[in-house]
């Protein structure tokens, strides 16, 4: 009998404590627990301990009231000891409304509609805890000075929301929510997100004055987001596998040293105007590396945009500069159409050229393969000072007018400067060594072509049906052309020195020759002439031949029936389609390589 009261014994000594161990891993459910301004905790069988102004929970809790916990008491911490408070999906967590200097930390929050909202209360701090399975996590509205840091936000449609919020700071978390934004800023100013780790996005809207630096952003939709917003700093992000960063009716924003890649646009500015966007690094693009549509002086320098589709696109845009930007391994380079007064200077383009065989696929759209550098239908654009390499055609014009394109250097490329239906273009000081042609004009007229250096390819300078253009000064050596003119009238050639095979070539064309220097190494100087007036002689000229000019080629002396003109502008003459049809197949041919998919779109 007393071996069974010593047993009997010895199981309640044992069941007593495994009982209080049990009582406290269980799930207490409360409506809503209350810190009053006097300090005390209501309900008084509530969980949470009060020490010192530090209030420690210490249970597992289920709350359903409409709101979890009310802080009212300011100067306190909230420290959670890693224990889980359980929400019922609609309601909030823990509410701080009107209270300053308010702590909390390790807690687990799970399955809230908000799990902590603050309202009108400053010097705020959440730190280290995980808020899991809610809709929203932090919502700071009209709140200050408040700091959100190392909490790890999983499975929320908004992480942190700033609502009429400044100078808050949201550092350091790891976020990976449903919805498209992580952190949202709504009509808030001064605050700074940095080194946060975010599976999507970050938004900010009508605000001023935030930073968001040194972020990792991964995201399926656009990873920095900015509509209505101005003088925010976004720089040092890494962002991959999403649209990369956006500016939407936004201005005065600095977007700079940025690493972006695996994305299908790296930058994208909407109506938005000056605006710095600088030494940004963009890689492997599926689409575009910067879209600009309707943007005005703006400034894009220093970026590097590396493998991909193309490198800069602007629609309808003006008065922006794009300067010293290097574009490397993309199918295309810089497209400008529908836009005026923008500057492309100083940058580097190099190109994955096309096959030339594959020259029927070359589109004048934003996503023209092999073109460096494509304007179409815009005005008074600067191209200067660029570096051009390994482009199927460094600069094709289309449908614009009084453009400059000056100081350029262009090598290994196939073409040079090619204008279609573009007039009072300025071509200027710009050096190039093509394969095929230097530069090229359809049915352009009016244009100024001055002190370029042309070297090497089969044409120095080709015309087909353009007339009125000034080509003076240039310097073409080592063609297989050096001018040659079809059906090409009234343009006036003077000053240029010309070292080429076949100098001058005119086919029913009438132009002016003045103070020309026409040489060839070997075969002396060699120009065909047919139905064409105002032919050069060999050496330095100043006037127009007399009837019946011969002209060499190769040791064979040809005469061509050349009439004398009395206007530096002469009258347009007669083709006869029988002689000229060999390069009249060329025109087309090369011609058609550019207008086969005029109306593709990007």
């Amino acid at each position: 009998m007393k071996g069974l009261t010593l047993v009997a014994l010895v199981l309640i000594s044992l069941v007593v404590p495994l009982t209080s161990v049990l009582s406290i891993g269980a799930t207490q459910t409360f409506t809503t627990i209350y810190i009053l301004p006097n300090g005390t905790v209501s309900p008084s069988k509530a969980p949470i301990f009060d020490s010192n102004g530090v209030y420690y929970v210490e249970s597992y809790m289920r709350l359903t009231g409409k709101v979890g916990i009310v802080i009212e008491r300011g100067g306190i911490t909230l420290s959670g000891s890693g224990f889980q408070i359980e929400g019922t999906g609609g309601n909030y967590g823990i509410e701080v409304n009107g209270v300053n200097n308010v702590t909390i930390n390790s807690l687990v929050m799970n399955g809230f509609n908000v799990s902590f909202l603050a309202y009108r209360s400053s010097h705020l701090t959440f730190q280290n805890n995980f808020i899991q399975n809610s809709t929203y996590g932090v919502v700071l509205m009209d709140s200050n000075y408040s700091s959100i840091s190392s909490n790890t936000f999983s499975n929320l449609l908004t992480s942190v929301n700033l609502i009429s919020s400044y100078f808050n700071s949201v550092n350091h978390n790891g976020i990976e929510g449903m919805g498209p934004y992580g952190i949202e800023i709504l009509q808030g100013g001064n605050n700074s997100i940095s080194g946060n780790k975010i599976r999507n996005g970050i938004t900010i809207e009508d605000s001023l004055f935030n930073s968001v630096t040194g972020n990792e952003l991964i995201s399926s939709g656009t990873a920095v987001n900015l509509l209505s917003s101005s003088y925010n700093r976004i720089s040092n992000n890494t962002i991959s596998y999403s649209n990369g960063i956006s500016l939407n009716s936004s201005s005065h924003n600095y977007v700079s040293l940025n690493s972006i890649s695996s994305v299908s646009r790296g930058l994208v500015l909407y109506d938005s105007s000056y605006n710095n966007v600088s030494h940004n690094k963009i890689l492997n693009l599926s689409l575009v590396g910067l879209l600009m549509n309707l943007g005005q002086n703006n400034l894009v320098e220093g970026n590097v945009i590396f493998m991909g589709n193309t490198g800069l696109i602007l629609n309808d845009s003006s008065s922006n500069s794009i300067v010293n930007n290097s574009l490397i391994e993309l199918r295309g380079g810089i497209h400008i159409n529908l836009s005026s007064n923008n500057v492309v200077e100083g940058n580097e383009i190099t190109l994955i050229k096309p096959n030339a065989m594959a020259i029927s696929d070359l589109n004048l759209n934003e996503s023209s393969d092999g073109v460096g550098v494509l304007v179409s239908q815009g005005y008074n654009n600067e191209i200067v000072d660029n570096t051009i390499r390994e482009t199927y055609l460094a600069f094709l014009l289309s449908s614009d007018s009084y453009d400059v394109i000056s100081g350029n250097s262009v090598t290994s490329s196939e073409l040079g400067i090619s204008l279609t239906n573009s007039n009072h273009d300025d071509l200027t000081g710009n050096r190039m060594s093509v394969a095929l042609t230097q530069i090229y004009l359809y049915r352009s007229d009016s244009n100024d072509i001055t002190k370029n250096v042309l070297n090497e390819g089969a044409y120095g300078m080709k015309f087909n049906l353009s007339n009125l253009n000034d080509v003076m000064t240039n310097l073409i050596n080592r063609t297989f052309y050096g001018l040659y003119f079809y059906r090409s009238d009234q343009n006036e050639i003077s000053g240029n020195s010309i070292y080429s095979n076949f100098t001058v070539t005119q086919i029913s064309s009438q132009n002016y020759f003045s103070n020309n220097v026409l040489e060839n190494g070997s075969n002396f100087n060699v120009s065909k002439v047919e139905n064409s007036t105002g032919v050069p002689t060999k050496g330095t000229n100043e006037s127009v031949p007399s009837e019946n000019a011969t002209v060499q080629k190769g040791g064979v002396t040809e005469t061509s029936n050349v009439t004398n003109v009395s206007s530096p502008r002469p009258i347009i003459g007669s083709p006869n389609e029988s002689t000229f049809l060999l390069p009249l197949i060329l025109g087309v041919a090369f011609l058609a390589s550019f207008i086969v998919r005029i109306v593709k779109k990007f």
